[in-house]
């Protein structure tokens, strides 16, 4: 998945100073999820999160309040998503 220019824009004050890669992460309440992975040892805090839906501003988010449960969410959906997919190839190839 391509990462979006409005999250890149977000992530500008990060990627400018740090050597980083996006991550999808996959959905949290009709939002992608991006992240940063840091290619070099940085102290930063918290994860960074980007919260991106066609036509909205992104959502820049570090708080610890939220970004685990938002993470965590997010790669469930995802695994969820692919176990669905998964399943629904197999019951495919069994009526074949």
């Amino acid at each position: 998945m391509r990462t979006p220019l409005a999250v890149k824009k977000a992530a500008k004050f990060l990627t400018d100073d740090f050597a980083t890669k996006y991550c999808h992460l996959g959905q949290y309440n009709g939002y992608e999820v991006y992240t940063l992975e840091f290619l070099e040892d940085v102290t930063i805090g918290f994860p960074w999160v980007f919260l991106y839906k066609e036509g909205e501003d992104v959502i820049s988010l570090n708080d610890e309040r939220f970004v685990f449960d938002i993470i965590e969410t997010a790669e469930r959906n995802t695994r969820e998503r692919r176990k669905a997919a998964r399943l629904a190839k197999e019951q495919s190839n069994l009526k074949d």
